[in-house]
C-alpha cells in the first residue's frame, strides 16, 4: 500500500491526477484501503488543477470511510481559497473543521487570522487571535506577522497584541507589509 500512496502523492504533485486515480482503482482492486496520506494527496491534486468539486466530494468520502480528516485536510482546503482571494470560503471551512470536531492548529489559525485580515475583520481576526491563545496554542512568526499586516492595514499597528511583547526571536518580516512601518520601535525584551 504504501507503494500505491507513494505514487499517488508523486502524481498529484505533478498535477496527473487522472493517473492517480487510475492508481487508485488499481490500489482497491489489490485490496489495499486509501489512507488519510492518499486521500489527503489527491484532494491537493485536484485543488492545484482546480477541481474543487472533485475535492470537496474526497472530503466527503473520507468522512464516511472511517478515514477521518484532520486539519491539515481542512488546512488543504483554506490554502486554496485564500490563495483563491475566497477569504469568506477559507473561514467556512474553518468553521465547518469546528463544527465536526476537529481541531484546528496552529496553521488553521493562521490562514483563518490572514484571510479576515485580508477581508479587513480586524476585530474577528483579533478575536481568533485571542481564541488561539486560550487554547493553548503557540502564537508563532506567522500568527505576528498577520495581526502586524491586519492592524497595519487600517493604520492602527500600535494596537496590534503583542506588537511591543512578542516572544523573543518572534520577530516581524517588514518587508511583507504594503505600509511603512519603518519609524516603529520593536521591543526585542521578553514581556514581563
Amino acid at each position: 500500500m504504501i507503494s500505491f500512496t507513494t505514487l499517488i502523492g508523486a502524481l498529484c504533485t505533478a498535477g496527473k491526477v487522472d493517473e492517480a486515480f487510475g492508481v487508485l482503482d488499481k490500489m482497491v482492486k489489490k485490496g489495499s484501503s486509501p489512507n488519510l496520506y492518499t486521500y489527503n494527496s489527491l484532494i491537493i491534486g485536484l485543488l492545484k488543477t482546480n477541481r474543487l468539486e472533485e475535492a470537496h466530494k474526497i472530503l466527503q468520502v473520507m468522512h464516511t470511510h472511517e478515514c477521518k480528516p484532520t486539519s491539515f485536510t481542512y488546512n488543504i482546503f483554506m490554502d486554496y481559497y485564500v490563495k483563491q482571494g475566497e477569504f469568506n470560503e477559507a473561514y467556512q471551512v474553518f468553521l465547518q473543521m469546528k463544527w465536526k470536531d476537529i481541531a484546528p492548529d496552529v496553521v488553521s489559525f493562521n490562514l483563518c487570522i490572514d484571510c479576515l485580515g485580508r477581508a479587513g475583520k480586524v476585530r474577528e481576526a483579533k478575536d481568533l487571535f485571542e481564541e488561539m491563545r486560550q487554547v493553548g496554542l503557540y502564537t508563532d512568526t506567522i500568527t505576528y506577522n498577520m495581526m502586524i499586516r491586519c492592524y497595519g492595514q487600517e493604520g492602527k499597528i500600535e494596537l496590534c497584541p503583542g506588537w511591543n511583547c512578542a516572544p523573543v526571536g518572534t520577530l516581524p518580516r517588514l518587508e511583507l507589509y504594503p505600509f511603512n512601518i519603518t519609524n516603529v520601535e520593536v521591543s526585542l525584551e521578553p514581556p514581563s
